[in-house]
Parts: structure tokens; sequence; C-alpha cells
């Protein structure tokens, strides 16, 4: 069975994420740490500084109760390979400046 050694990042859609991310740093203690925009979605990256966990809180884009578009989130087919490795590699630098090494940059 393949070891479980950590998680690199939590991504969840909010329905307002300045007022997410203003709740996360008030009552959970994370800190701001970037801004990302896509066409699918705006996101605030969040660092928690004692267990050094990534948080995105991620406001997705279109008809408020239509829900996600199937295509608009994740590893899906709207990212290219190169968007993908620049991610994956982006959030391997946060967690490993932030003195955790937990996912790998395999560039």
């Amino acid at each position: 069975m393949p070891e479980f050694a950590g998680l690199s990042h939590v991504s969840l859609s909010v329905r307002n994420r300045d007022a997410s991310r203003d709740w996360y740093q008030r009552v959970l203690g994370f800190e701001q740490l970037e801004e990302g925009r896509t066409d699918a979605y705006d996101e605030w990256i969040l660092l928690h500084p004692t267990n050094h966990m990534v948080l995105c809180l991620q406001q997705h884009k279109g008809e408020p109760g239509r829900g996600i578009r199937s295509d608009s989130h994740g590893w899906g087919p709207s990212r290219s390979e190169g968007e993908q490795q620049g991610r994956a590699g982006f959030l391997g630098r946060v967690v490993r400046g932030a003195g955790r090494h937990v996912l790998a940059d395999r560039r």
C-alpha cells in the first residue's frame, strides 16, 4: 500500500473569496500569500504560519446558481500541460519555502 505523507494544498470553491479570506485569516490565523486569476476563477492563496498548510479559495466565474463548469477547475482539460506544471511548481516552492517538503517539484 502506498504511504500517505500529507497534503500539499486544499482548494475550496467559495461564493465570496474576499469574505472567505477574511474569515480564514481572522478565525484560523492564515496569512495571504498570493492572488491568482484564471479564465475560470479568481483565487486567494493562503498559508497557515504554524502548520504550513496551503489553502486556495477559488471564486468561480459564471452565472450564480448554475454550478461549476466541469472543465473549469482542478487539473482538467481547461489547463494546458504547461499551466499544470507551473501551478504545481508554484505550490511546491510555497510549501518548501514555508519549511516543509510536501509537494515535489518534478521539472
